[in-house]
């Protein structure tokens, strides 16, 4: 069995096999010699760190272990150093090396400079998140404008719309930010970096990822709102029956229930329906809420994973009413 090593890459920790852990480390040290005059080394280096960190992230768990293969797909896929050396000067006119030759080959994919650009949340000059900054450094305006765009949707809506901030275009407003600001990633110095060059980094993959991403958290702010609409409707109505003077109504909606079911004569059983009555109504609510942030902010389940263990005590709950039913129900056809 072969050993596994431990390496950090872009600041995270990567288990790989033995000849995986070599590979990529020459690969790297044959990186950095290639760009040691380079006035920007050190950030190019960074760049590529992490370049092959997203790479090995997408395609491994946390506790997997990188075999060799894997390093060679990452080093076909980046590209010799040579190559993206010789890619480089190819891109820039100032080097005097712009002519195609037979010595300088095909540059790889992700360092190609075709013009196209993605947009990312910045650290620097962000208010709010940086979606203003991401977008306006996206389509080439003044974040200014963007600012002040999105500030006169929101004033239009509090002030003008009869229904508040939470509908027509102050809402729009609001949840497109929202939207936007967990759909947009954020990017680190060296990816902006990249990003400056333009580079394209698989712009059709990341454009149905981003699709796609936007359809989930579209789905995720719908269950959220089921699941907060049910609770709190559910805790209104279980709290507020007394407080708006609905208790007798309650009583005689009890008395047709023991009518129906006379299996049902003691406060004991009561209780046991009520309680199974409520966790009947609530579970579901629970089960939206938590899927439905799990879609908008993407984390993992737990290793007990609450949303099954949920289904399931709702499908115990479920059979446990129907049995106190039926009991409940014997005794009018035993009679």
């Amino acid at each position: 069995m072969n050993r596994v090593e431990k390496l950090s890459i872009g600041g995270y920790a990567f288990n790989l096999e033995e000849d995986a852990a070599k590979s990529l480390t020459e690969y790297i040290e044959s990186l950095r010699k290639s760009y040691a005059g380079a006035p920007d080394a050190a950030e190019i280096m960074e760049a590529f760190e992490d370049r092959i960190c997203e790479m090995l992230l997408e395609n491994h768990p946390a506790d997997s272990v990188v075999s060799p293969a894997d390093i060679d797909a990452i080093k076909a896929a980046l590209g010799a150093p040579e190559a993206i050396v010789n890619a480089a000067a190819e891109e820039d006119p100032g080097t005097g090396n712009g002519a195609k030759t037979a010595e300088n080959p095909e540059k790889p994919q992700w360092w190609r400079n075709d013009g196209k650009k993605r947009v990312f949340r910045p650290k620097a000059g962000r208010v709010i998140g940086g979606v203003c900054s991401g977008l306006a450094n996206y389509f080439g305006i003044d974040v200014t404008v963007l600012r002040i765009v999105w500030a006169l949707m929101l004033c239009v809506g509090i002030f003008f719309d009869s229904f508040g901030i939470f509908s027509g275009i102050s809402g729009f407003a609001l949840l497109s930010y929202i939207i936007l600001w967990i759909c947009i990633p954020a990017s680190s110095e060296s990816q902006e970096m990249l990003y400056a060059k333009n580079h394209d980094d698989g712009e059709r993959s990341r454009t149905l990822y981003v699709i796609g991403r936007i359809l989930k958290v579209c789905l995720g702010l719908f269950f959220i709102l089921m699941g907060v609409s049910g609770l709190a409707a559910g805790v209104i109505g279980i709290c507020g029956i007394g407080f708006i003077g609905l208790s007798s109504e309650a009583s005689e909606i009890i008395n047709q229930v023991l009518e129906v079911l006379p299996g049902l004569t003691n406060m004991v059983a009561l209780k046991v329906v009520a309680i199974l009555l409520i966790l009947c109504y609530f579970i579901p609510c629970l089960i939206l809420l938590y899927e439905g942030l799990k879609l908008c902010f993407g984390f993992r389940s737990p290793s007990w994973h609450p949303g099954l263990v949920m289904t399931i005590l709702w499908i115990f709950t479920v059979i446990a009413l129907c049995i106190v039913a039926g009991m409940s129900v014997l005794p009018a056809f035993t009679s």
